[in-house]
């Protein structure tokens, strides 16, 4: 599988991802392809990984893809020439909503996409439940999967900072269960945890580290208003 980047932003209620910055002026020009990924329904949030490519893309210079929600929410990521122009994004509102995004290259020159409404009707096949809604570091946990197909081999990877959490194969209904412990590097706030199988099964699920030790109950903190998280490094990979 192929390198990606990854990355978050958040607001009222809503948390972003990305791949890094700046902020591009955009004209409607509707030609970077935006595709949902994943999207995962629990309860009342929705969990979506949003993926596309900038088609005016230059290896002459970097190009700038700026995603933004309905919510008025944006995060941007810079796509070195090197890059091929895709890019990945991240986000979990309790609301649906609709994303675009403006790819602007080295030349100023801008696109911007349709909108892509991330709601109940647009939910992957592939979706993941955690046996707790709020973790700490340390903790064994236990996701669970449904729709994937038979006999997958799945990676589970948990980001910020992106690492493999582990692997479980779908039994021949679909479902299967992984139980790992949430690494000690992982920071509180919210991470994604993104699953790729090698049939092309890909399944999304924010989880919330409320501590950076399992002795401490200190909670979550929770964003009042709408704002901007650090972008990811462009660091994960699958195999």
């Amino acid at each position: 599988m192929k390198k990606k980047l990854f990355g978050a932003l958040a607001g009222a209620s809503l948390v972003f991802g990305s791949l890094a910055i700046a902020t591009p002026a955009a004209n409607a020009n509707a030609d970077v392809p935006l595709d949902i990924t994943a999207l995962n329904l629990e309860g009342e949030y929705f969990s979506s990984w949003i993926s596309g490519k900038c088609t005016n893309h230059s290896n002459l210079g970097s190009t700038v893809a700026t995603m933004k929600s309905s919510l008025g929410t944006t995060v941007t990521s810079t796509l070195p020439p090197e890059s091929d122009g895709s890019f990945e994004f991240f986000s979990q509102a309790n609301t649906a909503i609709d994303v675009t995004v403006t790819c602007t290259n080295y030349k100023s020159q801008s696109v911007t996409s349709d909108a892509l409404s991330l709601s109940k009707d647009k939910a992957t096949k592939s979706q993941l439940k955690l046996s707790k809604s709020t973790v700490k570091v340390g903790d064994e946990v236990t996701l669970t999967g449904t729709g994937f197909q038979a006999g997958e081999k799945v990676e589970f990877t948990m980001l910020s900072a992106p690492t493999v959490v582990g692997t479980a194969t779908a039994a021949a209904d679909g479902t299967l269960t992984l139980k790992f412990t949430v690494p000690a590097d992982k920071e509180i706030g919210n991470h994604a945890i993104v699953a790729v199988g090698d049939k092309d099964s890909k399944g999304v699920h924010w989880i919330k580290v409320s501590t950076t030790s399992g002795d401490d109950t200190t909670p979550a903190p929770k964003p009042s208003k709408p704002g901007v998280k650090p972008g990811l490094p462009k660091t994960g990979a699958f195999a």
